[in-house]
Parts: structure tokens; C-alpha cells; sequence
């Protein structure tokens, strides 16, 4: 009850240990097109895939013309599926989005949940991978290439600190620092 009563703007409750920071991420397609473009590109493996891809379809041009007319075909099919693909899932985060209703997150000194429409995921920090803070947006990884995302402009300066404590307590990799 007492922690319920104490609640102020920035969405941090009660004291240290039973605070809550509550975050609404509200989904656009150009801001999701971004964040899904740099959870593609944000492994090695993403750009593996991208020559894999090239050399692919390289392959499949290669009895039908010259060397050269194979390498710009591999290329040119990378360069326009990559962004549609990019574009493609952009697009299935904002539609689930205005379907089922922006996710909102809560953290607290035990459980990272994302609640949105009636679907409600919580889980321990010690199933979080890595919590990284780019300048504009907070990734919070459920693996290495999974995460859930939000703007780190719907959090105050204060949210962000809290959240670095709660990922740091319970031992979660992070990278980035609180804005100033």
C-alpha cells in the first residue's frame, strides 16, 4: 500500500528495493524500421548473412552470365531484399502494435515484464542477456539477437539509473550510460 502511495512522475516507486520503472513504447514504422535494422547489423553474424545472401544468389546467376554480371546481380538482390525484409518487419511490429495495443514495460529489482493487450511476459533479470542504451533507444536482450525495444525518450534521466541498477545487481551485461 505504502509503495502504491508513493508514486511520482518519472514512474520509480517506493524505495530502492521496491521501486518499479514503467515505460510505454509507442511503435512507429520508420522509428521500427531503425531499431530493426540495427538488431540485424548488431551482431557479426548479421553481416555474415548478408554475404551469404550475395554469395547465394551470385550463385544461382552464375552458369547464366559473366563473373562480373554474377558478383552485380548477387549484390544488387541483397541490396534491394535486405531493406524490404527490414521494411517487411517493420511493418509486422507496428501493425501488432496498433492491434494488440503499445507494450508497456515494468522493471524491478526482480522481473523485466512486458505487458501487451492481454499477453503479459515477466521475466527473471537472470534470463536477461545484455541491456544496451544507444542515443536513442533502450534494447533490453532476451538473447543474443531478440530484445525488446523502446525510446529512451519515454524514460527521465532517473528511470534510465534505476534501470542500469536493477540490470547491474543482478550481474546483466551493459553497455551505454545514463543520458546527460
Amino acid at each position: 500500500m505504502r509503495a502504491e502511495a508513493d508514486v511520482s512522475q518519472n514512474g520509480i516507486r517506493g524505495n530502492s528495493m521496491d521501486r518499479v520503472v514503467t515505460v510505454t513504447a509507442k511503435r512507429t514504422l520508420p522509428r521500427s524500421f531503425v531499431v530493426a535494422t540495427q538488431l540485424w547489423f548488431g551482431t557479426p553474424s548479421g553481416y555474415v548473412s548478408v554475404v551469404v545472401l550475395a554469395g547465394v544468389m551470385a550463385y544461382v546467376c552464375y552458369d547464366a552470365a559473366s563473373p562480373r554480371l554474377t558478383i552485380l546481380a548477387g549484390l544488387a538482390w541483397v541490396t534491394a531484399m535486405v531493406p524490404f525484409v527490414l521494411a517487411m518487419q517493420a511493418w509486422k511490429i507496428t501493425h501488432w502494435s496498433r492491434t494488440v495495443g503499445q507494450p508497456v514495460f515494468s522493471f524491478d529489482a526482480e522481473n523485466v515484464t512486458c505487458k501487451s493487450g492481454d499477453m503479459v511476459t515477466r521475466i527473471p533479470w537472470s534470463g536477461i542477456k545484455r541491456l544496451r542504451l544507444t542515443n536513442k533507444t533502450c534494447f533490453v536482450y532476451l538473447t543474443t539477437r531478440v530484445a525488446w525495444f523502446f525510446s529512451r525518450s519515454e524514460m527521465s534521466k532517473l528511470d534510465e539509473a534505476a534501470l542500469l541498477d536493477f540490470a547491474r545487481l543482478s550481474n546483466v551485461r551493459v553497455a551505454g550510460k545514463v543520458s546527460t
